[in-house]
């Protein structure tokens, strides 16, 4: 199976949408944690389930919450590039990888 890694600015990005959701409750904060990492941890069993946006990046939608998860994949390793909220412009940040 493949490892997950994190791009730094996507790290500090899922730590800023933590903090967001935890503003409103704990609860809310915890359930988006919880279907992070249930996404996470299926895309190395499937991968390729994902649609691609550019040549290497795969997107994945959140199911119950209004965000994106950009990642490539590696030869032994899934990198998650980016956490985007789906509100914003699709090409917002992609410069920045």
């Amino acid at each position: 199976m493949l490892k997950i890694t994190y791009h730094r600015q996507a790290f500090q990005e899922l730590l800023q949408i933590q903090q967001f959701y935890k503003s409103y409750s704990d609860q809310t904060a915890d359930y988006f944690l919880d279907e992070y990492e249930k996404m996470v941890e299926n895309i190395p069993f499937m991968p390729e389930q994902w649609p691609l946006i550019s040549q290497s990046l795969h997107q994945a939608v959140f199911q119950k919450f209004p965000y994106l998860l950009w990642y490539e994949i590696r030869e032994n390793s899934i990198l998650v590039m980016a956490n985007k909220h789906q509100s914003r412009n699709p090409k917002f940040g992609r410069d920045q990888l």
